[in-house]
């Protein structure tokens, strides 16, 4: 009996998913008025746009004298080309440049300028051999000395840590 419920409940569930014609025609009107919209911000390409829409529309309207899971079947397709159509003419978001004050600012409080040594974190870049003619030095070596000296954060009374403190925040 328990099975039976869950059979049934798992028929209902995916039905429910099934794409329907009313779906496919709300997601062609909000497809083609996302194109128009970029027509509208590319008056060069409108023309190329206003006629690959009125192609698209012809297809769209084949697709609805269509009846039952056929008529669906081609609304999906229509859109599906429209979707690719709309990707292709969209500009690709621009990647995010960094902030050259931000940089600044940050290098200002590592004890660094933003561009010292060209790469990860202050570190020589590949085609230049690291100090000391490339080796490693030896484990009770550190590899550089601090950019800056410690400071307790702001929140904490902002003066030199405790002499006697075993941690770097203080702690006892």
């Amino acid at each position: 009996m328990r099975r039976i419920v869950l059979m049934l409940c798992a028929v209902v569930c995916l039905g429910a998913c099934k794409r329907t014609a009313d779906s496919e025609r709300s997601r062609y009107q909000a497809t083609h008025d996302r194109i128009e919209a970029l027509a509208t911000k590319n008056p060069s390409m409108k023309a190329d746009i206003q006629a690959k829409l009125a192609e698209l529309d012809k297809a769209y309207k084949a697709a609805e004298a269509k009846q039952g899971d056929d008529q669906i079947a081609a609304l999906a397709a229509v859109n599906d080309r429209m979707g690719g159509y709309e990707q292709a003419i969209s500009p690709a978001p621009a990647a995010p440049k960094p902030d050259a004050a931000a940089a600044a600012k940050l290098g200002s409080k590592l004890g660094a300028a933003p561009d010292a040594g060209g790469g990860k974190l202050g570190a020589a870049p590949a085609s230049q051999p690291a100090a000391g003619g490339g080796k490693l030095a030896p484990a009770s070596q550190p590899a550089s000395a601090p950019a800056a000296p410690f400071a307790k954060p702001s929140g904490f009374g902002g003066g030199p840590p405790d002499a006697g403190a075993k941690s770097g925040f203080g702690g006892k």
